[in-house]
């Protein structure tokens, strides 16, 4: 089994943590193209976004398709835990 990229570890992990809300991922056509994962439960969406060269960008804006990130991370547990703030107010360590 080819071992999982960055978004890819974020989606299996928000799926785990977060068993209510939805989560799906869309991978580019380009290896080298931009990520998505798009998580929703009953109170928000949110978009996380990565580039292999850029990091993550998390958006939790309805109306901003094609105007790009609102925040920026580095690291996947700033956006899992940026996640778990976004959608239940919550903040934990995984």
């Amino acid at each position: 089994m080819e071992q999982m990229n960055d978004i890819e570890i974020i989606e299996h992990d928000l799926r785990s943590r977060f068993p209510g809300a939805t989560v799906t991922i869309d991978a580019p056509a380009d290896p080298a193209g931009t990520w998505y994962v798009d998580v929703r439960d009953d109170h928000q969406a949110l978009t996380i976004q990565w580039r292999r060269d850029r990091g993550f960008g998390v958006s939790a804006a309805s109306d901003a398709y094609g105007e790009g990130s609102e925040e920026i991370y580095s690291t996947i547990a700033q956006v899992e835990n940026r996640v778990a703030e976004l959608l239940y107010g919550t903040y934990s360590e995984m």
